[in-house]
C-alpha cells in the first residue's frame, strides 16, 4: 500500500517553472531533500522535451538511481505518490506509442551496458563519460547513426546530478560542454548539494535560473548528527576496528579514499561475526551488480557494515547511524555525511580519520588539511555553517596549465568533428588519465564473454605495478561486422580503452582486483 500524496517541498514545486518554460536551471538542495523526485515529477508533468537524459558522475551506483526512478513512477510503499498519480506506465521501447505519451521507456547507457544505443528511450540514465562520448560523435555509436544521438541530446532535457564530483580536467571539459549546450539551445539542469559560488562562476552558471533551499530549511530534511572526533592515525584499519569496539558500533558506513585501503579494511574487520559489504570501482560487472543489489537492505541487520570508496558519494539513498570516513575535500565530505542519519528523526555519529604523515591520495594535502581544521573547529556539531565552510573550501580549477589546456584542445577537436558532418570522430578522454580494461579470463582469444571478465581501471594502475609496461600484454578490440563479434588484436604498447593482461595481479569476487 502506498502512502498518501506527499505535499511537494517548495524547491520541488519551484522546479516546475524551468521545465514549463524550458529554462536552464541550477538546483541547489541538501542531501536527502528529494532532488530526483523534483526532476522526474516536473519533467513528466510539463514534458518540455521528448527525452530526459539523467547524467551521473560515476557508473558504480547508476542502477540504484534507475531503481529509484522506476519506483517513483510505478509507486512503492514508502515513496511519495506524486509521480505515480501522473498516470505514466513503464513499458519496453517497442511498446511505446506516439499516440499515447503516458507509455514511457527507461534505459541505461554506460560501460558495456548499452541499452539505448541511439538514445531512443524516453528516460536515459548515463554517466558523464558516455554522455560526452555520444555528444562528440565518438565511436561508441555505429558510424552510420553517429549524428542521431547528438540530435536527440539537443532536443532533450539533460540533468547533471552532483556536478561537483569531477577532477580539474573533467570540470574544464564540463565547462565547455555546458557552453556548447547553451549555444545549441539544449535544455539542461544542474543539481548539487555542494556547488560553491566559485564553482558556479567557473562553470558559467550565474545566469541560470537558480532554485535554492532556504538556509533556515537546509538542515531540516535529515536527522541530527554530530562530529564526535577527528583522529590522526597511521593505521587506518586498526583504528576503525578500535572505534567500532570502543563505541559499541553495530552499523556503519565506512568510506576510504583508495581501493587498496578499502580492501585492507575489509580483511581487518572480517572476523566472522560481522556482515560486511565492499563497494568500489574495481569489480567485474557481475560482482559489482551483486553488491549493488544488497546496498539498501544491508544496514538493517545488527553488526552490518558497508566499506566503500568515493562511489557512495552520489546516487545512493542509504542512511547509516554512524559514519567513519577518511578526510577528503569539502564537497566530498558533505556528500559522505549526507549518507549518515539521512532521514528526519534519526541521529548520527561521525568520526573523521586522517594521517598527518601520509599523502591523502587521491587528494592534495593543502585542501584536505583545511578541511581537517574546519572539522576540529566544529567538534560536537554539524550544522549549516559547517557545511557552508566545507563547500567554500573547494578550490575551482584555474584555466591554465597542462590539464586545462588538454581539455580545451579536446573540445576544439570535438567542435571540428561536429562541424565536419561526415565520418570524422574522436575518442574523448573524460578523465585526466588513460582508461584501460584489466582482463581476468583464461584466454582472451577463445573467451566468448571477454568484457564480462574485464575490470575498468586506468593507465596509472599499471605504472603503480611496474614502471616497465612492456612486461604486460595489450589487446585492441574491433567489431567484426561479418562475424557479428569482437576481434582482439595484440599490440606492443597500451592505448586508451585497450585490454591489458597482467602479471602480479589477481581477481577475487569479494575483494575485487588485488595486487599480488
Amino acid at each position: 500500500m502506498c502512502i498518501k500524496l506527499q505535499e511537494l517541498y517548495p524547491h520541488q514545486k519551484a522546479m516546475s517553472e524551468p521545465f514549463s518554460r524550458r529554462e536552464n536551471a541550477l538546483l541547489l538542495a541538501p542531501c536527502g531533500s528529494g532532488k530526483t523526485l523534483a526532476i522526474i515529477y516536473n519533467w513528466l508533468k510539463e514534458r518540455p522535451t521528448r527525452h530526459l537524459i539523467y547524467v551521473l558522475p560515476t557508473t558504480t551506483l547508476l542502477k540504484s538511481i534507475k531503481q529509484d526512478i522506476v519506483e517513483l513512477i510505478e509507486g512503492k510503499e514508502g515513496k511519495p505518490d506524486a509521480v505515480k498519480n501522473l498516470g505514466y506506465k513503464i513499458v519496453k521501447l517497442e511498446d511505446t506509442k506516439f499516440t499515447d505519451p503516458k507509455l514511457i521507456s527507461i534505459a541505461t547507457d554506460y560501460g558495456e551496458e548499452r541499452e539505448s544505443k541511439l538514445y531512443a528511450h524516453d528516460i536515459i540514465i548515463t554517466t558523464l563519460d558516455s554522455y560526452i562520448a555520444r555528444l562528440y560523435r565518438s565511436s561508441l555509436t555505429p558510424k552510420r547513426y553517429r549524428d542521431l544521438p547528438i540530435a536527440r541530446i539537443f532536443n532533450s532535457t539533460t540533468v547533471f546530478d552532483e556536478a561537483h564530483m569531477y577532477d580539474n580536467y573533467t570540470h574544464t571539459l564540463a565547462r565547455y560542454t555546458l557552453k556548447l549546450l547553451r549555444e545549441g539551445g539544449a535544455h539542461h539542469i544542474i543539481m548539487s548539494a555542494t556547488l560553491s559560488e566559485d564553482m558556479i562562476r567557473f562553470l558559467e552558471l550565474t545566469d541560470y535560473t537558480k532554485i535554492r533551499v532556504k538556509d533556515e530549511e537546509w538542515m531540516g530534511f535529515t536527522g541530527k548528527k554530530q562530529i564526535i572526533d577527528v583522529i590522526d592515525t597511521h593505521d587506518f584499519p586498526s583504528k576503525v576496528d578500535e572505534l567500532i569496539k570502543e563505541h559499541d558500533i553495530s552499523n556503519a558506513l565506512i568510506v576510504c579514499n583508495t581501493v587498496n585501503k578499502a580492501q585492507s579494511l575489509y580483511e581487518k574487520l572480517n572476523n566472522g561475526s560481522r556482515s560486511l559489504l565492499l563497494l568500489h570501482g574495481r569489480f567485474k560487472p557481475e560482482d559489482r551488480e551483486k553488491n549493488e543489489s544488497l546496498i539498501r537492505e544491508h544496514l538493517k541487520n545488527k553488526n552490518s557494515f558497508i566499506i566503500a570508496t568515493q562511489v557512495v558519494e552520489a546516487g545512493i539513498d542509504i542512511s547509516a547511524p554512524c559514519l567513519i570516513t577518511e578526510a577528503a575535500t569539502g564537497d566530498s565530505m558533505v556528500q559522505r555525511i549526507g549518507r549518515c542519519a539521512r532521514r528526519r528523526g534519526e541521529e548520527g555519529k561521525i568520526f573523521i580519520l586522517y594521517s598527518s604523515n601520509d599523502k591523502p591520495l587521491p587528494y592534495n594535502r593543502p585542501e584536505v588539511e583545511s578541511v581537517i581544521k574546519i572539522f576540529k573547529d566544529h567538534l560536537g556539531q554539524y550544522d549549516l555553517s559547517l557545511e557552508k565552510e566545507l563547500v567554500s573550501s573547494v578550490i575551482p580549477p584555474s584555466l591554465t596549465g597542462n590539464v586545462e589546456a588538454k581539455a580545451r584542445g579536446i573540445i576544439l577537436s570535438a567542435f571540428t568533428s561536429l562541424s565536419a558532418f561526415g565520418d570524422a570522430w574522436i575518442n574523448v578522454p573524460t578523465r585526466n588519465a588513460t582508461p584501460i580494461y584489466l582482463y581476468f579470463g583464461k584466454n582472451i582469444n577463445k573467451d566468448q564473454n571477454v568484457m564480462d571478465n574485464c575490470v575498468r581501471a586506468d593507465l596509472r594502475f599499471l605504472y603503480g605495478l611496474d614502471g616497465d609496461l612492456s612486461k604486460f600484454k595489450y589487446y585492441e578490440r574491433s567489431y567484426n561486422e561479418d562475424g557479428k563479434k569482437f576481434d582482439f588484436k595484440e599490440r606492443k604498447t597500451p592505448s586508451a580503452w585497450c585490454i591489458a593482461v597482467l602479471k602480479g595481479v589477481s581477481y577475487d569476487p569479494v575483494l575485487g582486483v588485488i595486487k599480488s
